[in-house]
């Protein structure tokens, strides 16, 4: 019984220290931002998120993006528009998890 006890404790601590490197990880990253200028796509746009828009923490969107609407981006799932290409979502979509 003691030693169940000790294995869910740890379990749990396992889970929040998990959590927390994966929050610190992703938080220098920046899960919406700009793309970087290449030799193939010299120009640097930003997102365009309607304020309709859910991004979850755990999914990025880069680059020419426009999320117009009652959109959602589920965790997991990247919206890139990096590569010289402008990228649209309309209304009422739901991007799902780990979606590229």
């Amino acid at each position: 019984m003691i030693q169940q006890k000790k294995w869910q404790v740890f379990l749990s601590h396992l889970v929040i220290i998990t959590a927390l490197l994966a929050g610190t990880a992703f938080a220098g990253m920046g899960h919406i931002a700009p793309n970087v200028a290449t030799d193939f796509s010299r120009t640097v746009s930003s997102p365009h998120i309607a304020a309709t828009t859910f991004v979850h923490p755990l999914a990025s969107v880069i680059g020419n993006v426009t999320l117009e609407g009652q959109i959602m981006v589920s965790p997991g799932a990247s919206v890139r528009g990096d590569e010289g290409q402008p990228i649209f979502v309309g209304e009422a979509a739901n991007i799902q998890d780990g979606v590229v």
